[in-house]
């Protein structure tokens, strides 16, 4: 079988019952429905240049740093928040909002993966100092849940995983499914990302994009909050870290 649709078939599986993904949601919705509820709140309606509203995404804001234990002070996190809002704002998503990852042309992908660079430049032209990758990603998937997926250590070491079973041999191909590249700091590799998630959309039949649909909106019934399938993929890519039997690249003969 091919390693995407092996992917693919992981991630129905483990967002049945007593699956990793549905155990994850069970386990964190005390929080994550707060935040996620929080988020929905907001989109649509908020404007960085409105300083109340800025104010009130600083809940939702905040909750991602603690929940996701990235640690940073509140303070930076604000800073943070408000030039990545800002950017949004400019590219006009304010209200209208991207276009979603799963179905947008090939144009439109090229346009998301040019933003998140973009959101980098205008973190560290903020005085934000490092260069908060993963959080800038996990703060662009929650206010636009549609578009950006997130990516952090343990998305970047499966997907990794994932290309040394695609692609027989190193090359041009597998490079921009590196580890180096698709976590590299300055939103560079952030195109790899988006690619495999596309890829994963392709790979997967009407029948299997139906029932994945319906595994996110079980989960939004247990958190009581948004979720995705881009949440679904994340969340197998994220329990895995890189593990081929948890991905489902390998099987344990019996």
């Amino acid at each position: 079988m091919d390693p995407m649709a092996r992917i693919v078939e992981s991630v129905l599986k483990e967002s049945t019952a007593g699956g990793r993904i549905t155990e994850y949601f069970r386990e964190s919705g005390r929080w994550e429905g707060p935040m996620r509820r929080g988020f929905d709140a907001l989109r649509g309606s908020l404007n960085v240049r409105d300083r109340q509203a800025l104010g009130e995404a600083s809940g939702p804001v905040r909750r991602l740093n603690w929940v996701y234990r990235t640690r940073l002070p509140v303070a930076r996190v604000r800073s943070i928040a408000e030039a990545v809002l800002d950017e949004i704002d400019k590219q006009g998503w304010s209200f209208a909002g991207p276009p979603a990852l799963f179905g947008c042309s090939q144009q439109e992908e090229g346009v998301l993966a040019e933003f998140v660079p973009r959101a980098m430049d205008a973190v560290a032209q903020a005085g934000v100092p490092g260069r908060p990758y993963s959080f800038v990603t996990k703060l662009l998937h929650f206010r636009c849940p549609d578009s950006f997926p997130i990516c952090d250590s343990q998305a970047a070491t499966s997907i990794q995983m994932w290309s040394y079973a695609a692609f027989e041999a190193e090359g041009e191909q597998r490079d921009r499914f590196e580890w180096g590249a698709l976590a590299n700091t300055s939103g560079g590799g952030y195109k790899g990302v988006l690619e495999f998630y596309r890829r994963f959309w392709d790979a997967a039949s009407e029948s299997q994009r139906s029932r994945l649909a319906e595994r996110a909106r079980e989960m939004e019934g247990i958190i009581h909050g948004r979720v995705t399938t881009l949440d679904l993929v994340d969340k197998l890519l994220w329990s895995a870290t890189g593990d081929p039997l948890r991905l489902g690249l390998r099987v344990v003969a019996m």
